[in-house]
């Protein structure tokens, strides 16, 4: 590990928001998003005052053309983004340190890329053994000359400035659910559907066991054997009912059916069901992310009305 200590800038970017599908602009920053969603609130553009909801927004922002875009809706489960800058010139090496930035060797890596302002590509060393998800501390850029800088660009040109793009999830800052939620980001921006499934469906299988656990000495919460899948739509409603709160919406209950149809498939045969396209799976992680913070409310609301301590989900 690099001994360099990690330095917060003002670039990390930590806040979650939704892409308006009506106007195509960020709106509406933080939890409170999905949250106001759940309570059954809708949401207004800040930009173009469409009036639409969260569910439309954040499914618009996790399936967007544009993939950048797709790390807006990991921000939700606790991923990070950290943009910096470095300077590069041709025949030199340079060492850039993720650890210096914000962005721990323990991380699970998103998305990485580097855009030059100048007439130099950026390459990588990757001394012939690299995995895109790996955590690392150190990297080292090489300046190999573009289009632009076979016209023999002056010295003056040099050196470029070079954008560093990095989404990353870092499980020592994570609940257990919220680590799981990022795992499955992980796996589907390396378009792994199978490893996006599996992770997706524990962290709502444990937020689920863990909620009626803890309220089931206060509330009359069935006793009988409920399969897993079955938790959600079946034991939660009676714990919102209690809390005075909403259900959660039937689309989101249904693409989480289909979820746990796929994670039921992975488990007995190791394969999905197909066809089964990456907008689909955006969905279904989606709705994951949803029933998530639904679940996250039913427990504060628990906790204010004194049925529980306020431990963490």
């Amino acid at each position: 590990m690099n001994s360099e200590h990690p330095v917060k800038l003002p670039l990390l970017m930590t806040d979650p928001y939704v892409i308006c599908p009506h106007c195509g602009n960020g709106t509406g920053i933080g939890l409170t998003v999905i949250d106001s969603f759940l309570m059954g609130n809708s949401l207004t553009c800040n930009e173009c005052h469409a009036v639409t909801d969260a569910w439309q927004a954040y499914s618009a922002t996790i399936n967007h053309a544009v993939p950048f875009l797709h790390d807006a809706a990991a921000l939700f489960v606790g991923c990070k983004t950290a943009i910096f800058t470095i300077d590069l010139s041709p025949n030199e090496v340079n060492k850039v340190s993720f650890l210096a930035h914000g962005i721990p060797g323990t991380s699970q890596i998103l998305r990485l890329n580097y855009t030059p302002q100048g007439p130099i590509h950026p390459v990588e060393i990757q001394g012939n053994d690299w995995s895109f998800r790996r955590g690392r501390d150190i990297v080292w850029l090489s300046a190999v000359p573009n289009a632009l800088g076979a016209q023999q660009s002056p010295p003056s040109a040099y050196p470029v400035k070079v954008g560093v793009y990095v989404t990353f999830s870092d499980a020592t800052d994570e609940q257990h659910s919220e680590k799981e939620l990022s795992r499955a980001f992980a796996a589907l921006a390396a378009n792994e559907f199978l490893d996006m499934v599996i992770p997706a469906t524990i962290a709502i299988e444990f937020s689920c066991k863990k909620l009626i656990s803890d309220l089931r000495s206060k509330l009359a919460l069935v006793d009988e054997k409920i399969s897993d899948k079955d938790l959600l739509p079946s034991v939660v409603p009676i714990i919102a009912k209690a809390v005075n709160m909403p259900n959660l919406p039937d689309e989101i209950t249904q693409k989480m059916r289909r979820l746990w149809g796929q994670r039921d498939k992975a488990a007995h045969t190791g394969h999905l069901h197909q066809p089964y396209t990456r907008d689909s799976a955006g969905l279904h992680l989606a709705a994951a992310v949803f029933a998530f913070r639904y679940l996250v409310l039913l427990r504060r609301k628990a906790t204010e009305l004194g049925l529980l301590n306020g431990r963490p989900p």
